[in-house]
């Protein structure tokens, strides 16, 4: 136990480096940068659901927020991550793995849904969509957009609030005052942007 508390304490001093080894930032500023991350792509969201009627907007913030939530969790830079050791290291790896699957999935759907739009316009689909090992009959715009929309649903559950618990336990401060500030925006820059189109 000691071993490993002495383990842990070593990684909590130690700066990381990201972005292909090209940037090296305090523990710190790190979870204060994935704070502002997470509040923005979450309230961003909701934000842009609220102003604009027409769904094919939401794809751009569903698309971010998966993205922020699997390819750059803060979980992965955690202690416990990267002190941990055989079988907790291949479970915690495979976690992360399974993320970079799923945000694959959703840069996918996001471009099959703007394929579909372009070519075919709105409201329009298409036949016989070839998928590698399967092929759909048919399938439309809308039907792309829901699973977008229940990707990013799942996502929230399995990523972002698991992330969420322990951003506000790393850094309480900038987490709180991050999702204050974009709560905030989300609520009341709607509203003046509908008061000022009418």
């Amino acid at each position: 136990l000691h071993a490993i508390a002495g383990s842990k304490d070593k990684y909590k001093s130690k700066p990381i480096i990201c972005c292909c080894s090209k940037v090296e930032l305090k523990l710190k500023t790190f979870f204060r940068i994935q704070s502002l991350i997470s509040a923005a792509t979450f309230w961003g969201f909701w934000g842009v659901a609220s102003i604009i009627n027409k769904a094919k907007f939401d794809t751009y913030t569903e698309l971010a927020f998966v993205i922020a939530c699997c390819w750059w969790n803060p979980m992965y830079y955690s202690t416990t991550n990267r002190a941990a050791k055989s079988v907790k290291k291949y479970v915690l790896n495979s976690y992360f793995i399974f993320g970079v699957f799923i945000g694959i999935i959703q840069c996918g759907i996001f471009g099959l849904y703007w394929y579909i739009r372009k070519t075919y316009g709105e409201g329009e689909g298409v036949d016989g969509l070839p998928l590698g090992f399967a092929s759909i009959d048919y399938v439309d715009g809308e039907s792309v957009r829901y699973a977008s929309f229940l990707l990013a649903f799942f996502v929230s559950f399995i990523f972002y609030f698991p992330a969420t618990g322990y951003l506000f336990y790393r850094a309480p401060l900038p987490f709180g005052l991050s999702h204050l500030f974009f709560a905030v925006l989300a609520v009341f820059l709607p509203l003046a942007i509908t008061d000022v189109a009418e």
